[in-house]
């Protein structure tokens, strides 16, 4: 089967308490051609995928944990330990968060798959996503799982920041999008951001902030006539 999926890493976490979320340990029995076995929880896998960014094969199947033990012991390069939560984006999607441990711990990458390379190309992203680094293969688990200089390094090179301003403007593109006649709503009624952005009180309440400051350059009202 096709499996067709973007990546990001993350700007800033939203609240997790409430998401579901799974233990997910995985190594690889070749690089070329790629081979995975993986565990998520009690289950385990294994995966034979094809070359590709946005779009490649898969072929998987379930393995018993016996099997799965024979098979670690064939692992080439790392073993990757992460937790996975699944989180519920709009357009009905959901939004599979991995927060990787030991050697990579502090990484942070988000996974949305679509049925479609059309759906997932007019995809827009919550405003808590960071760099799409689909097509960036360092990023690619085969690849993380080999040994590589530094974690910070690899996040430097690939990433900076977004500035507030572009955080800003990053979520009026996004509002607007879903629906243009929420913006006064969000202008105004500074209770009704802060309950429904994602991230932490400060955050927030800068971004609200500096939202407030460029209203008057964006014209909405006119626009919302």
């Amino acid at each position: 089967m096709k499996e067709i999926e973007k990546k990001y890493l993350v700007e800033f976490l939203p609240d997790l308490s409430n998401f579901n979320s799974c233990k997910v340990s995985q190594g690889y029995l070749s690089f070329n051609p790629e081979v995975r076995i993986r565990m998520m929880d009690n289950e385990c896998f294994l995966t034979r995928k094809g070359d590709g960014t946005l779009s490649r094969d898969e072929d998987e199947e379930s393995i018993t944990l016996e099997v799965f033990k024979i098979l670690y012991d064939l692992v080439q390069g790392n073993l990757i330990d992460k937790t996975r939560v699944f989180i519920p984006i709009e357009e009905g999607y959901t939004a599979e968060l991995d927060i990787y441990h030991g050697e990579l711990n502090g990484l942070l990458t988000i996974e949305v798959e679509f049925p479609s390379e059309e759906e997932a190309k007019k995809f827009i992203p919550p405003i808590w996503f960071g760099n799409d680094i689909t097509n960036d293969k360092r990023f690619k688990n085969k690849n993380l799982a080999r040994s590589f200089t530094s974690l910070n390094e690899l996040l430097d090179k690939n990433t900076k920041k977004k500035t507030l301003d572009e955080l800003v403007f990053f979520f009026i593109k996004r509002i607007w999008h879903v629906n243009k006649n929420l913006i006064n709503m969000f202008l105004y009624d500074n209770n009704y951001f802060v309950q429904n952005i994602n991230g932490d009180d400060y955050g927030k309440s800068v971004i609200y902030s500096r939202f407030k400051e460029k209203r008057k350059y964006l014209s909405f009202n006119e626009k919302i006539k």
